[in-house]
């Protein structure tokens, strides 16, 4: 239950300081938060300017490397990229 509470805490959090950053490269919240939940979750499209009728184009380059970063870390789950960056999981 413990390690399951912690995923959804940071998945949370994550996806809340990727929102916020997110804002200073997008045109509005929903655009902001619709790319990173699109990108962390690898579902595809998202509302806004990166709806189903729209690319991730119109994102500065900055964005995009975030976005291609978080798309690399829901591919390979956060518990992976945790145990590789975190000495305390892999000394013991």
């Amino acid at each position: 239950m413990r390690s399951i509470s912690a995923l959804v805490l940071i998945f949370a959090i994550l996806f809340v300081l990727s929102t916020f950053v997110m804002t200073f490269y997008t045109p509005d919240l929903e655009t902001a938060s619709s790319s990173v939940l699109a990108t962390l979750c690898n579902i595809g499209p998202g509302f806004g300017e990166v709806g189903a009728t729209s690319t991730y184009a119109g994102i500065p380059i900055g964005g995009q490397i975030i976005l291609t970063t978080l798309m690399l870390l829901g591919r390979l789950e956060l518990y992976t990229v945790l145990v590789v960056l975190v000495p305390s999981f892999w000394r013991r």
